[in-house]
């Protein structure tokens, strides 16, 4: 009877506990107000140099934000790169905007692509309010990074598999964007099919994007029970210009490596 209180009055002690620290965390977070742009993406051609993006401000409070452009590239692994860059004009560089209204941001390009796609993202960052941090309070706030893109006078859409490898258990395979202009993935799909062309294995990974030049790695899971089952293997992505096609035929000393 004497260890049961003794459990019970513990467990009370540490809900307490636990609901006094949810307060003091709670009390020292501002959340950020509800803001949104429009469009989310801005795209030059040869036929225009200048997009506006606009700013509404959606929450009870002021708002402030900050604006700041990057050149946007992607290494080998498709992870996103980001460095300084003259090349968009921007204003203004800080806009502060009254609940329920709205400001544009206006930009252009100084040198438009010519023969290979320009990428960059616009980042639009809300900034702590006065008041939180005259409390000492930390405050979250949120940020858009747009995708802003500069077109060459002629589009290209390609893409080249690379690098099929089958082993320990892993199927892996190397995107690469060979066209002149981004492009972006909406799935990945792979498909086993047996000797009857019945399909026998599917599964699907969710991309994005792949700017030109760029390679993204995708991997699942491929063990040799699997492996064993499968003649041939395709792999289709699905991108906002259209698939890309990939067919593997697998064998007993392909499925061996798969172990």
């Amino acid at each position: 009877m004497d260890i049961t209180f003794k459990r019970t009055w513990r467990l009370a002690l540490f809900i307490q506990l636990a609901i006094i620290l949810l307060l003091i965390v709670f009390s020292s977070v501002v959340v950020a107000g509800e803001w949104r742009v429009s469009p989310t993406r801005v795209d030059f051609d040869k036929g225009s140099k200048s997009s506006v993006i606009t700013v509404w401000n959606e929450s009870k409070e002021i708002l402030t934000f900050s604006t700041e452009a990057l050149a946007w590239t992607q290494d080998d692994s498709g992870k996103d790169m980001y460095a300084s860059t003259g090349d968009l004009v921007f204003f203004p560089k800080v806009l502060t905007i009254k609940p329920g209204e709205s400001r544009v941001i206006r930009v252009g390009v100084r040198a438009p692509a010519v023969q290979t796609e320009k990428s960059y993202r616009l980042f639009i960052k809300e900034q702590p309010s006065k008041e939180a941090a005259k409390a000492g309070t930390v405050a979250v706030v949120m940020q858009f990074a747009i995708p802003v893109f500069s077109k060459p006078v002629q589009e290209s859409f390609a893409g080249s598999f690379e690098n099929v490898v089958l082993r320990d258990g892993v199927l892996s395979l190397l995107l690469r964007n060979t066209g002149n202009v981004f492009f972006r993935i909406n799935d990945v799909n792979f498909s086993g099919k047996d000797e009857t062309s019945r399909e026998v294995f599917k599964h699907e990974l969710k991309g994005w994007y792949l700017l030109t030049g760029s390679a993204r790695d995708f991997s699942i899971d491929f063990p040799s029970e699997i492996c064993r089952t499968i003649h041939v293997l395709e792999v289709v992505v699905n991108t906002d210009r259209g698939p890309l096609t990939r067919q593997i035929e697998l064998n007993q000393e392909m499925c061996s490596s798969s172990q």
